[in-house]
């Protein structure tokens, strides 16, 4: 058995022992990796330096499935993002699969063949989306009265943004029916640098969802909590994803593996074996049992 079969089968077992999350969420991400010596593929990367640019995918805690990249690999690849997708979706445990799932990504993610796999197979969709010309048009085509409150990450109005759909004002054709693009602006914290593009003083962001709730600020701020996958990109480097020790590329996919199976039972051990109010001081729960490394 694989050690990708292997993370399949202990995470079944994991959260049917209560290592579930609480919604299963696949957030997308890039990230950019450093290498100091000749290795095979390593290639310059968006950031300026020189390495590796692996994709990941990551549910709650747990890093569901990552591909190592060369360097130079597009951040928007569609044909990456959509064999990452199928990884993490056979990651699931089949009881996962028969709720409700969620994919979520920055703009990078926002490519109709994401979206339409997203669709065909049940799973909605939360994508960053790019302020073009109409997008900018459509906002200040806006009146005061369709700009609602937002919230913030416990859910509590954030003073100063606010949300507005702008389904129906920008022509979203080739997207899955019923895509909806929704906006939020705010005022930047103190000291931020305001570009040309900031209208009257506001930042704004959009992103397409075929969520069909109501509530908008919601459903912003649901999208916005995508960025908890940057706390798993740390954790995933931390555990070994900055320190690839091999030359050729073949091997250090196999190191990428070794990594989120780290990844994964360093979750899982915290998740099952500690009381959540004491694992920093390493007290063991009395029921705590490691059936899911069997």
């Amino acid at each position: 058995m694989t050690g990708y079969a292997r993370r399949e089968q202990a995470r079944a077992r994991a959260w049917a022992q209560g290592a579930a999350p609480v919604e299963v969420i696949l957030d997308f991400d890039a990230t950019a990796v450093i290498v100091h010596s000749e290795k095979e593929l390593a290639a310059g990367h968006y950031k300026g330096g020189f390495g590796f640019h692996p994709l990941l995918v990551s549910c709650g805690r747990e890093v569901l499935a990552a591909m190592l990249r060369p360097g130079n690999a597009g951040a928007n690849n569609a044909d990456d993002h959509l064999e990452l997708f199928e990884a993490a979706l056979a990651q699931l445990p089949p009881e996962a699969l028969d709720g409700e799932i969620l994919a979520r990504s920055d703009s990078a993610g926002a490519s109709h063949d994401l979206a339409g796999a997203c669709h065909e197979t049940g799973v909605r969709f939360s994508f960053g989306y790019a302020m073009d010309v109409r997008v900018r048009e459509a906002i200040l085509a806006l009146p005061e009265r369709a700009w609602a409150p937002a919230k913030d990450g416990e859910v509590k109005p954030r003073k100063g943004a606010r949300v507005a759909e702008l389904t129906g004002r920008v022509n979203l054709d080739g997207w899955p029916e019923q895509t909806r693009l929704i906006c939020r602006r705010e005022r930047p914290h103190p000291g931020a640098q305001l570009s040309f593009t900031d209208v009257d003083g506001h930042r704004f962001q959009c992103f397409i969802t075929d969520q069909q709730g109501t509530d908008l600020a919601l459903l912003e701020c649901r999208h916005r909590a995508h960025a908890i996958v940057e706390d798993r990109v740390r954790e995933l480097k931390a555990t070994g994803l900055t320190n690839l020790p091999f030359s050729a590329f073949a091997a250090n996919e196999a190191w990428l593996e070794a990594v989120l199976c780290a990844q994964n039972l360093t979750v899982w051990t915290q998740q099952l074996l500690f009381h959540p109010s004491s694992a920093a001081d390493g007290h063991l729960r009395a029921d705590s049992g490691a059936g899911f490394l069997l």
